[in-house]
């Protein structure tokens, strides 16, 4: 699509992957010559369903990419780091039927595009996604309180144990079974697809505890006139 003497031009939303020539031409009405400046892809309505819905560094996941139009087809995914548009290269790999056929795992906290093949060895962005650490949330449990483990981002599979790799014994918890690991401080931990990933914090188990008020004189105090002083 080529326009002459506009500083932009408007195009219809493609109902799928789009790649259009840019051209310039003469500055005058009887010129018809136009040069061709380059290509630009545009992209509609694709979005990407994350398993697990939030990824964590050392955590495998699988990614899925959904076509609203329904048009879109891609074979590759690239992740690179938000600030190298799709150039860099983190992680890439094949698409079959839009979704990733191994899963994924990056160890670096940061910021990350994820995109697409929309031509040969050329990507285009979908989204960006924070890829950070698992964090305990709380980090103090009571003990044979139900209850259940938590995490951010929110992880199902968590289990507390006194190892820094996740290893040795392992305590659960849920609303229908009390957490009965021992006072101390604990990793939480979980395990995806065999691979063991640890909160960046630590987590403390704590007794019970009772509040208890002292025995207390209880006096009644009226000012006159009172009922009394009738």
């Amino acid at each position: 699509m080529c326009i002459r003497d506009r500083p932009y031009i408007t195009l219809p939303m493609p109902s799928s992957i789009t790649t259009v020539n840019l051209c310039v031409g003469g500055n005058t009405q009887a010129s018809s010559t136009y040069v061709s400046t380059g290509t630009i892809t545009t992209l509609q309505g694709v979005s990407v369903i994350f398993d697990p819905s939030a990824p964590v560094i050392n955590i495998p996941f699988n990614m899925e990419f959904i076509s609203q139009t329904g048009g879109t087809t891609s074979t590759k995914y690239r992740i690179s780091k938000a600030e190298d548009g799709c150039a860099g290269i983190v992680n890439e790999g094949p698409l079959v039927a839009m979704k990733t056929t191994s899963s994924i795992t990056v160890i670096s906290e940061d910021d990350y595009n994820i995109c697409i093949e929309v031509d040969t060895d050329s990507y285009l962005a979908v989204t960006t996604l924070r890829i950070g650490q698992l964090v305990a949330s709380p980090a103090t449990y009571v003990r044979f309180m139900s209850t259940e483990l938590r995490s951010s981002p929110s992880i199902s599979g968590l289990f507390l144990t006194s190892r820094t790799d996740c290893g040795g014994t392992r305590y659960t918890a849920s609303v229908a079974s009390p957490l009965n690991a021992p006072v101390g401080d604990y990793q939480m931990c979980a395990i995806i697809s065999g691979i063991s990933a640890a909160s960046s914090n630590r987590v403390y188990v704590i007794n019970q505890y009772i509040v208890s008020l002292p025995d207390r004189n209880t006096c009644l105090l009226y000012t006159s006139p009172s009922p009394r002083d009738s």
